[in-house]
């Protein structure tokens, strides 16, 4: 995915890492590696929003995906479970990927 891109899919990544990255001046930074046992696309497909960060494979992933609709009828199929899942992508977000994301991008601007 790269930034502002639409999501529509979760991807559960089984095996393998990738990186997660930023964009200043069309150039991308890679500065987070994510192992096995994430997902790329939670909090875009949970609360309707574009993608924030560019995400590359760093190692061949292997996963599962679930479509965007088919992940919006679990939350109205499973609304207990799903309130779960949301709070917990939603902490991981704001606790961990945003402020990491957020330092670096701010460390990369005043180095140039």
């Amino acid at each position: 995915h790269s930034e502002l891109d639409e999501v529509n899919e979760v991807i559960f990544v089984c095996s393998g890492q990738y990186d997660i990255g930023f964009g200043i001046n069309r150039k991308e930074k890679y500065v987070l590696r994510q192992p096995s046992s994430t997902l790329i696309g939670g909090f875009e497909c949970s609360y309707d929003k574009k993608c924030h960060y560019y995400y590359r494979c760093y190692q061949k992933l292997e996963g599962y995906f679930v479509r965007k609709n088919t992940w919006k009828n679990f939350e109205q199929t499973f609304p207990l479970f799903m309130t779960e899942i949301r709070r917990h992508i939603l902490t991981k977000i704001h606790s961990f990927l945003k402020p990491e994301m957020d330092k670096a991008k701010e460390r990369h601007i005043n180095k140039i």
